[in-house]
């Protein structure tokens, strides 16, 4: 007696291949709604980064430090912040929704006026909130 060979038709894999393909079709938006969440989270996370590394330099060098956010420019100009010197720049999706200045005074807290929200938004209209209280704690919401 020999022994039948089980194997797969052409029509099921066919149809396994064609409920694959559906499933990862619908999955595609959503991934990339994920990644986009990823990507902000991502881009906030480096900035309070910098505003903590702000507070570090205006503690330990003893003298004030700001740190200033800057939408967009009319001219293409990407959305930026500066941290003393040094100048970053977020990636062509990303701005902030106003001008804002962050000061950290030696003692490490804001003086008065120093402290706020930094919002940061993606073309898609998602935000984060970057919040400095007046006690100088950086937070992101």
């Amino acid at each position: 007696m020999i022994a039948a060979r089980r194997s797969f038709t052409l029509i099921e894999i066919a149809a396994a291949v064609g409920i694959l393909g559906m499933i990862l079709l619908v999955s595609i938006p959503v991934l990339s709604s994920m990644l986009a969440v990823i990507e902000l989270k991502s881009v906030a996370r480096g900035i309070v980064t910098d505003l903590r590394l702000a507070q570090e330099l205006s503690s330990s060098g003893r003298s004030t430090v700001a740190v200033e956010f800057l939408p967009k420019g009319f001219l293409g100009e990407p959305a930026r912040y500066v941290v003393g010197k040094r100048r970053v720049e977020l990636p062509e999706k990303f701005d902030f929704k106003s001008k804002k200045t962050i000061t950290f005074s030696p003692s490490g807290f804001t003086p008065p006026g120093g402290s706020g929200t930094v919002t940061v938004t993606d073309m898609g209209g998602r935000i984060k909130r970057i919040m400095v209280s007046s006690a100088g704690r950086v937070r992101m919401e």
